[in-house]
């Protein structure tokens, strides 16, 4: 067993245990032939498979991928000597509970670009799991452990079901454990109650939209009905990037000014030219006014029509989808009331006294006070004329019963 001060392999020296799991310790270690902080983990179970593995695992080379510098053996037991990242996704999550959208998102494609990277190299991760997904700073995820003995207890939870029915690993195993790991991050728990040997169906997912979408595409529970990894990485892209902006032409050149000229012929044209200003202008006013016509702004410029004020609306209406003592879910759905699609909208109410939101989910808080209004997400403010959309939210109710306030919409 090491112990701190030890120096492994003649240049590692171990400061203080930086965790411990199933598959070992972790050490924060110093090299102290290159200056600088590195982690070190033994491998459990040891043996000549470990080690190999590992030394197959330490050739890839990925931004989102641990770099592991070295393999050794201390004491008879295997070691990699990897880079040090200060937390993993697992621990951020005992804190937090679960994450924001945009950030599972953005940890998906990281995570999924490193494994496509591993999978065309032949590598295979076999246990991706809150733990091995890793953290910087700074936000940037990184997966540890490639080739490592799957890890026994929780990270069961995480195993396709393929997997944990006794079949072999598969790129496409791989990619069910990354979705049910990046759907504990968004929803807060793991997609089933699994336990060995009892799988059951995933939980369908409370917080819905494009982002869930991917995940539950990654959990199917046939294999061949998974995305590869490598899809799974672009379609992480996708959401984390959100929706396209409409299509915008690009503007005609200008026509090149008239030339100057002198005498009774320039002021002739400077009179001529005031008029046609003044012409344009009263057709601008004009064509401003009417329905589905393009307004002429400037010479050589088309801009699409303007709606007429006010024609744009939505409404709100809530609906309590689970109650307990003390709470209630709700669901809200948007609709777009108006003549034209709109692109953003807000709901306003104000809460009974002692009634607060809890949670949020498709939707995010702009001002919480004496009223409440909350606005659309990135992706979902878009609703063409008579669509919908929904947000969620949980109310701690505070004894002030369980009706939905009157609720107000308007658009952004």
């Amino acid at each position: 067993m090491a112990d701190e001060g030890d120096l492994v392999a003649g240049r590692y020296r171990l400061r203080a245990k930086a965790g411990l799991d199933d598959r070992g310790e972790v050490w924060r270690a110093r090299d102290e032939q290159l200056d600088r902080d590195v982690a070190v983990k033994q491998l459990v179970p040891a043996g000549e498979a470990s080690l190999r593995e590992a030394r197959v695992a330490a050739k890839l080379s990925h931004p989102h991928a641990v770099t592991v510098y070295d393999v050794i053996e201390h004491q008879g037991k295997p070691f990699l000597v990897m880079e040090l990242l200060p937390t993993c996704l697992a621990e951020v999550l005992a804190e937090r509970g679960r994450l924001p959208r945009g950030m599972v998102a953005g940890i998906g494609r990281q995570v999924a670009a490193a494994l496509a990277a591993a999978h065309r190299d032949g590598i295979l991760h076999r246990d991706v799991n809150p733990g091995t997904v890793l953290l910087t700073h700074d936000g940037t995820a990184k997966i540890a452990d490639f080739g490592v003995a799957r890890a026994k207890g929780e990270a069961i939870a995480y195993l396709a079901p393929e997997v944990a029915g006794g079949a072999d690993a598969t790129a496409r195993s791989d990619v069910y454990s990354l979705g049910a790991t990046l759907y504990t991050a968004l929803e807060g728990h793991p997609p089933s109650g699994a336990a060995e040997g009892d799988r059951e169906d995933v939980i369908a997912p409370v917080r819905t939209g494009p982002l869930a979408d991917v995940l539950l595409r990654m959990l199917r529970r046939d294999p061949d009905r998974r995305p590869g990894m490598a899809e799974a990485a672009e379609m992480f892209a996708k959401v984390a990037a959100g929706p396209r902006k409409p299509f915008e032409p690009a503007p005609v050149a200008r026509p090149r000014p008239l030339k100057r000229r002198t005498g009774k012929r320039r002021t002739v044209l400077v009179a001529a030219a005031v008029v046609v200003i003044a012409g344009a202008t009263v057709i601008g006013v004009a064509v401003t006014g009417a329905a589905n016509r393009p307004v002429i702004a400037s010479p050589g410029i088309v801009r699409p029509p303007t709606p007429a004020p006010g024609a744009a609306g939505c409404a709100a209406t809530a609906q309590v989808t689970e109650s307990w003592s003390g709470g209630y879910k709700m669901l809200v759905t948007v609709r777009n009331a108006g003549p034209v699609g709109i692109t953003g909208w807000a709901v306003t109410w104000q809460p009974a006294a002692g009634r607060r939101v809890d949670d949020l989910w498709d939707a995010k808080v702009e001002r919480s006070g004496v009223s409440v209004t909350v606005v659309n997400e990135i992706w979902n403010g878009r609703v063409t004329v008579d669509g919908t959309t929904t947000f969620g939210l949980v109310a701690v109710t505070g004894g002030a019963g369980r009706t939905p306030e009157s609720l107000s919409c308007s658009t952004r």
